[in-house]
């Protein structure tokens, strides 16, 4: 089965994770919201768009990682909605890129992913706890993370 870079984003709408900069992972630059709010990014092939994949999964997990309690999960949903806008728009730019991948290629993506992937699953088992508890605060993550759908 092909990789389908888009899956993420939809299996991120079952979960939740604040409106002040981010440090974008490996770097000490502060991650705006222009520069996460983007139009459609122009992705040179899979392999870009499977490292903007990551570079956002990376970035989702960080604010998961600062919900903590009621409070951080509640500054957390401010910072999602620059996240889930960059996750759309790369959504829309990669619609039907993995159609024709090579096995190689395919491989590749998914060995770029799996330690995002793994990072942000952590992270989001930790959070699932907490917006159990605050069931209005889960549901603004719940509406920040629907944004992710580039249909919307």
């Amino acid at each position: 089965m092909k990789t389908t870079l888009f899956l993420l984003p939809l299996a991120l709408l079952l979960t939740a994770c604040d409106e002040t900069e981010t440090t974008a992972p490996g770097t000490e630059q502060p991650v705006t919201q222009s520069q996460s709010k983007a139009e459609a990014p122009s992705l040179s092939g899979p392999e870009a768009a499977a490292q903007e994949v990551a570079d956002l999964q990376d970035q989702l997990a960080e604010v998961m990682e600062s919900v903590k309690d009621a409070a951080t999960a509640e500054a957390a949903v401010g910072k999602l909605a620059p996240i889930a806008d960059r996750f759309a728009a790369v959504g829309k730019a990669v619609t039907g890129m993995d159609k024709n991948l090579s096995p190689d290629v395919d491989a590749k993506m998914k060995e770029l992913l799996k330690p995002s992937q793994a990072r942000l699953s952590a992270a989001m088992e930790k959070v699932i706890p907490i917006l159990q508890q605050h069931p209005e605060t889960a549901k603004r993550f719940e509406e920040a993370m629907s944004k992710m759908n580039p249909g919307k």
